[in-house]
C-alpha cells in the first residue's frame, strides 16, 4: 500500500508525472514473503502508458524473489501492453497469464470472459508446478515450513 494517498484535485496530475519520471514513492512493506509462493498475480492500473509507480516500488523491491506470475492492467486510454511488458521485465518473471481489460471492456460484460481465460491459464500453470505434499496429500502453506499443513479447498471455508 502507498504511503502517500492520491487525492485531491492533483491526484490524476502526480500521478502522471510518477509514471512519465518514472518515480519509485514508498510503499508500506509486504505483510507477507512474497518468495514462499508459486505464482504471484501482479495487478495494475495504467498511468501515463506505464504501471502505477507503486507497482514500479513493490517490482523494485521484490526483483528476483518472484518465481512465476500472472500480470494484469486495466486503462482507459493506451499503453496496457506496455505496462505488463514492463511489469514482467521489473519482476524478472516470466508471464504464466496476462489481462488487459479496458474501461470499455469493464463498463461492458464483455471482461468476464477475458478474465476467466486469464484465471485458466493461471490454473494450467499451476497444475504443472510440483509441490511437496505430506503422507495424506495436503500441500504445506507458503511460510508454514512444512509444520502445518492443511488442505487449500478448507481454507475457502474461512
Amino acid at each position: 500500500m502507498e504511503q502517500r494517498p492520491r487525492t485531491g484535485s492533483f491526484a490524476r496530475f502526480w500521478c502522471a508525472l510518477d509514471s512519465i519520471f518514472r518515480r519509485q514513492p514508498p510503499i508500506a512493506p509486504a505483510s507477507h514473503d512474497i518468495g514462499e509462493y508459486d505464482v504471484v498475480i501482479l495487478g495494475s492500473p495504467v498511468w501515463a502508458a506505464d504501471m502505477a509507480a507503486p507497482m514500479r516500488t513493490f517490482l523494485a523491491r521484490e526483483k528476483g524473489r518472484i518465481a512465476k506470475a500472472a500480470f494484469f492492467c486495466t486503462y482507459a486510454g493506451a499503453g496496457g501492453g506496455i505496462a505488463l511488458e514492463r511489469m514482467a521485465d521489473a519482476s524478472g518473471a516470466e508471464p504464466l497469464s496476462i489481462l488487459l481489460l479496458t474501461q470499455e471492456d469493464l463498463e461492458r460484460t464483455s471482461w468476464r470472459a477475458d478474465v476467466e481465460s486469464f484465471v485458466k491459464g493461471i490454473s494450467a500453470a499451476l497444475s504443472e508446478i510440483e509441490r511437496p505434499t505430506d503422507e495424506l496429500g495436503h500441500t504445506p502453506l507458503p511460510g508454514s515450513n512444512g509444520t502445518k499443513v492443511e488442505r487449500r479447498q478448507d481454507l475457502a471455508t474461512r
